[in-house]
């Protein structure tokens, strides 16, 4: 994973979403320098934080980490059967994630 294509991605997600650093800022409850930072750095940024803005950006945050992220409007519906996903293991926070699926 290229950890540079992380800031690539956040930043993306939150112009398409038509956000201000600001405005994620006050989503995330991270501050206005710290997402410009997170943005314009070669580091990607600890899990929790990546957690926060996937969720204020209102997608999943394997959409963050992907090398080849598409935008929302190139976006389809994935559906992923019980028994198709995988338990990726986070101590007191197991996480779902797409193993594989059918996408309209």
């Amino acid at each position: 994973m290229d950890e540079t294509r992380i800031a690539t991605n956040i930043k993306n997600f939150r112009l398409s979403k038509g956000l201000s650093f600001d405005k994620l800022a006050k989503l995330t409850g991270l501050t206005k320098g710290y997402v410009s930072k997170i943005e314009h750095s070669e580091k990607a940024p600890p899990f929790s934080t990546l957690l926060k803005i996937a969720k204020a950006l209102r997608i999943d945050m394997n959409l963050l980490i992907a090398d080849d992220a598409e935008s929302p409007e190139d976006m389809r519906l994935c559906i992923v059967r019980k028994d198709e996903r995988k338990t990726v293991a986070n101590p007191g926070n197991p996480l779902r994630v797409l193993l594989r699926g059918t996408c309209l």
